[in-house]
């Protein structure tokens, strides 16, 4: 009789370590899941700072328009166009970002940095009819036309 008492007791408690355990995953997930949107949220719509004396306008679209431009970046009183045939405000994507080294504007992303002059490579669309392309922000000093950028290319 005590034996049985005991197997139930036994059964008892890894029945509830069981729950124990199960509780503690669901909370580890759920920290993941809340951290990794944060993140995301982050990265879609905060960014870096823009340094002082810069417009960085900003996008938080995946994809767009798939046009090629081909051209040199070029800062026009403190705002980054692309400079070519025609000169465009740069409206970047998520995960670009612009620093100050040496006195000079450097663009950070698509894993490069480009300063300015320098060749690049980028897909997105022209937005000629003088307001920013939905969805902008922090568009500051510069002026239109508009390029959305979707990144560098190589």
């Amino acid at each position: 009789m005590n034996f049985d008492r005991d197997l139930d007791r036994s059964t008892v408690n890894r029945s509830s370590s069981r729950v124990k355990v199960l509780r503690r995953s669901v909370l580890l997930l759920g920290g993941v899941a809340v951290a990794a949107a944060l993140y995301l949220a982050w990265y879609m719509y905060g960014g870096w700072p823009v340094p002082n004396g810069y417009s960085f306008p900003r996008h938080s679209m995946l994809g767009g328009p798939q046009a090629l431009y081909v051209g040199t970046l070029e800062d026009v009183g403190g705002c980054i166009r692309a400079a070519g045939d025609e000169s465009f405000a740069v409206v970047w994507p998520p995960g670009y970002r612009l620093s100050v080294e040496g006195g000079a504007p450097v663009l950070h992303g698509g894993s490069r940095d480009v300063g300015m002059g320098e060749p690049v490579r980028m897909g997105g669309g022209y937005y000629e009819d003088g307001r920013p392309p939905p969805g902008t922000r922090d568009v500051g000093s510069c002026a239109p036309p508009f390029f959305l950028s979707t990144g560098l290319t190589d």
